[in-house]
């Protein structure tokens, strides 16, 4: 059955009135997320950055790197569900003091929710900074999910990058590696 005439006009207008809309919030996002890069480019801008290592960056290893001259310094990968759930090994990893700042804290998990609240927890705490971890290729993170295992899994991944940015005001990035294997 062919339409009337009238009703596929109808349908036209209706379509191009969706399409202007949707290319609407795309200009609006595509801002946004140019603002963004400008000021984590601005943030970034000739700084010299002490990179995040598991077991390495430390209380005491980040304070002498300070000292030592870096503008920037990560924090050891915290577990999100160490935090919510209080873990003390995760509490002692976030020890910091006040010649670190800015501060940057790097967060890996695999629940967008938990993350999220973890985020929020970090930004409460006074960090500048988050990093969320999806590139460690260790088996330990990687056998529950997260690190690079979520290099996999392109939807959860956007999710979790996405509620994470919502919950917080501070910057926000993601580390990952140019392939899973």
């Amino acid at each position: 059955q062919r339409p009337l005439p009238g009703q596929r006009c109808f349908r036209k207008k209706r379509n191009a009135a969706k399409r202007r809309q949707h290319q609407s919030e795309i200009s609006r996002n595509l801002e946004r997320n140019y603002s963004i890069a400008l000021k984590m480019n601005e943030f970034y801008k000739n700084k010299v950055m002490l990179a995040p290592m598991a077991g390495v960056t430390d209380l005491a290893f980040r304070t002498i790197c300070k000292e030592c001259g870096a503008d920037l310094v990560v924090s050891e990968m915290i577990s999100s569900r160490g935090l919510h759930y209080k873990d003390k090994k995760t509490a002692a990893l976030l020890k910091t003091n006040q010649t670190e700042a800015p501060l940057i804290v790097q967060l890996f998990g695999n629940d967008p929710e938990i993350m999220a609240e973890s985020a929020k927890t970090l930004e409460g705490m006074g960090v500048s900074y988050l990093d969320i971890n999806m590139g460690c290729p260790a088996p330990k993170i990687v056998k529950n999910g997260d690190g690079c295992a979520l290099m996999q899994n392109e939807i959860l991944a956007g999710k979790i990058a996405e509620t994470v940015v919502q919950a917080v005001s501070v910057p926000v990035s993601v580390k990952f590696r140019a392939g899973w294997d």
